[in-house]
């Protein structure tokens, strides 16, 4: 068996992820506020329905992830694009 300089162990390389995907969408019904911000009223995009559900962001104890608390309810006024929150 060949010591020091000479001795050669194989090399275990590590597996690469090819093809990890990762894939994100959104529901038009539902929408995440930072936690502790008040909505009043809300001006959202066309693409929201007449209801929606208002979620508020809180930090996790595990790094990267949050909590999304159910916070308010959305309804659209029957005129413009402006929202009324009801808890």
């Amino acid at each position: 068996m060949p010591l020091g300089a000479t001795a050669r162990r194989p090399s275990i390389t590590t597996p690469l992820c090819v093809g990890d995907v990762d894939i994100m969408f959104h529901l038009n019904t539902d929408l995440a506020i930072p936690e502790g911000f008040q909505p009043c009223t809300l001006q959202l995009p066309a693409e929201f329905p007449r209801y929606a559900k208002l979620y508020e962001i809180a930090d996790s104890v595990f790094p990267g992830y949050v909590y999304l608390v159910s916070s308010h309810f959305l309804t659209k006024y029957d005129y413009g694009s402006l929202y009324d929150a009801e808890p």
